[in-house]
């Protein structure tokens, strides 16, 4: 049998602190981290959507905007042509959070467009299940970064990329059909 050679590389960076130096803050570890990834062979000249869960409420579980910034900063930096944070709710519900252009340096935009209610359809073709609503937002862009926190959910275990993308991309109506499968 062959020995696979395109299997990815898995980055991980330790979330402890074993000095108070500013090269071994957890920021300054996801900085080396993303140099690694060579974005601009990736995101260079592309447009660019960082989906995100910017939480609700008094949430706080989400992905700081430190982070985000962090993020946002390296794909410019790549060379994206654009970048934008997308969320599946009003972007106004992130301020709070710091979730704001000024703060995360790029829009921050619902991925239904600015009326909620911008969606493309797509064909499935299942039994019970013809078609799709996705955010148009979503689709809109050369490059799609998921940029998930992990949540647990009492007896239903654990939700993160798959989660974010799969249910945070398409409206209420599109979701309720996938809930009756």
């Amino acid at each position: 049998m062959a020995k696979r050679t395109d299997a990815a590389e898995l980055l991980f960076a330790d979330a402890s602190v074993v000095a108070l130096e500013k090269n071994k803050t957890l920021p300054a570890k996801f900085e080396r981290m993303l140099k690694r990834l060579k974005l601009k062979d990736r995101v260079g000249g592309k447009s660019v959507a960082v989906k995100m869960h910017l939480g609700g409420g008094i949430g706080y579980t989400t992905i700081h905007p430190v982070f985000v910034r962090i993020l946002v900063d390296a794909l410019k930096e790549a060379g994206a042509s654009s970048v934008k944070i997308i969320d599946g709710k009003d972007p106004k519900e992130g301020v709070a959070r710091g979730y704001t252009e000024e703060v995360l340096g790029c829009p921050v935009k619902n991925c239904f467009g600015e009326s909620g209610k911008e969606y493309t359809p797509e064909e499935i073709g299942f039994e019970t299940f013809d078609e799709a609503l996705f955010g148009a937002e979503a689709l809109d862009v050369d490059f799609f970064v998921d940029f998930s926190h992990i949540k647990g959910h009492g007896a239903c275990g654990f939700g993160g990329a798959l989660k974010n993308i799969a249910m945070g991309v398409i409206p209420p109506e599109t979701r309720s059909k996938l809930h009756r499968l």
